[in-house]
């Protein structure tokens, strides 16, 4: 019988020691989800802010923007002349720093060599030279001849070289010529501004 009354009397109490349970777990509870009133009732704040700011209104953008207020857009790059617009054997756009580090720049120049075919009488040398402080520190060469050129379209040399320099700031100057077994003939001298 001992263990049938233990069972009876474990079965009588038991929603009593459940329900004593639930009381006291419920305030804690209450503070679990204290959190989710929080939310509501910010979100019922904001709500009520918004509602009292007109749509039209830009006040609430008004603001610090002195930290932009020296910005400046750039100016919107020119582009190169269309190859009918330029002779043969000049340039399509001024000569230009692609690359500088601590004591040299890369300079890239891009040339017509030639609008059709019919532009270019025999083969050549395009040379381009660049000095600097009035010495020539580079040169490169491109050969050219009527079955290297384009059939359908422009042909156009980029003259790209490597040159030291000895000052941080400064420009450099880029001759361009054209070399056939007659002798070497000038086309034209660009100089090129650099920062490194």
């Amino acid at each position: 019988m001992t263990r049938l009354g233990l069972f009876l009397s474990l079965i009588a109490f038991a929603p009593a020691a459940f329900a004593a349970e639930e009381a006291a777990t419920a305030p804690a509870e209450d503070d679990d989800l204290d959190f989710l009133k929080q939310g509501e009732e910010a979100a019922l704040k904001k709500a009520a802010e918004q509602k009292a700011v007109s749509s039209d209104s830009f006040s609430i953008y008004d603001g610090a923007d002195e930290e932009f207020a020296d910005f400046t857009v750039a100016p919107k790059p020119k582009a190169a002349p269309k190859a009918q617009d330029v002779a043969p054997l000049s340039a399509v756009a001024p000569a230009q720093v692609v690359f500088a580090n601590a004591d040299s720049i890369v300079v890239e120049l891009p040339v017509l060599v030639a609008r059709t075919p019919a532009d270019v009488d025999g083969d050549f040398w395009l040379v381009g030279e660049v000095f600097v402080d009035g010495q020539k520190v580079a040169e490169t060469r491109q050969f050219v001849s009527a079955s290297g050129l384009a059939q359908l379209g422009p042909t156009t040399a980029f003259l790209k070289l490597q040159a030291p320099v000895t000052a941080p700031v400064g420009q450099v100057e880029m001759k361009v010529s054209q070399t056939t077994a007659a002798g070497t003939k000038p086309l034209f001298t660009q100089m090129v501004k650099y920062r490194l």
